[in-house]
């Protein structure tokens, strides 16, 4: 799938709604090792790295139009990379952040492990993704788009939202050696979403 960065931009308003209560719940501290998972025109990456003390950032995004539209910033860097690319790789973060990116990626059962994974002792995780299961018009597209002629149309492709409930996502924490998380769902007007946000600390 190809995307548009002007398209995207139509939105950002709504989502910064859900990153200023994201970042509510980052501790910050000096020098923090900084991953932005699906980072997008690096925008929202830009203003993270302004919000703590001097961090090292890197945004990485599989896509290659929305990465032409990232600002320059000494202590940020963007590389081309789909999240699961990166996460094949040794490196380890004191703060992995991730904003309206992980609903895009299937098997968040095993997604998340792989994600707490990466982080550093006493580093922290924080995620926001758009919880849209229960949503009356998502329940009405999905019956839908099996019927005709748009199933056709769409070569008969379904895709259900792989996002997990507020508990399980705090059993996945839990189960991984995270504590003082902050599991939350929030309604925000015409953005209806969970913010999902914790703190993650190795014991």
């Amino acid at each position: 799938m190809t995307w548009d960065p002007n398209k995207y931009n139509e939105f950002k308003e709504d989502r910064y709604k859900p990153f200023g209560d994201l970042t509510s719940h980052i501790v910050n501290k000096p020098n923090l090792k900084v991953i932005d998972l699906g980072c997008g025109t690096g925008e929202l990456t830009q203003k993270l790295s302004n919000l703590l003390t001097e961090p090292s950032v890197l945004g990485i995004d599989s896509s290659a139009e929305m990465l032409a539209k990232t600002p320059s910033q000494e202590n940020i860097q963007f590389k081309q990379l789909s999240i699961t690319e990166q996460l094949e790789q040794e490196s380890k973060w004191d703060l992995i952040f991730s904003n309206a990116a992980l609903q895009w990626i299937d098997n968040h059962e095993e997604l998340f492990p792989k994600i707490i994974s990466k982080i550093n002792p006493d580093g922290q995780l924080a995620v926001q993704m758009p919880q849209q299961t229960e949503n009356v018009l998502n329940k009405i597209l999905l019956e839908l788009v099996k019927e005709e002629p748009y199933a056709f149309y769409l070569n008969y492709w379904t895709r259900p939202s792989p996002v997990l409930t507020l508990d399980q996502y705090a059993k996945i924490l839990f189960e991984n050696g995270g504590h003082d998380g902050s599991p939350m769902a929030r309604l925000l007007p015409a953005f209806p979403g969970r913010t999902l946000a914790a703190r993650q600390r190795h014991l």
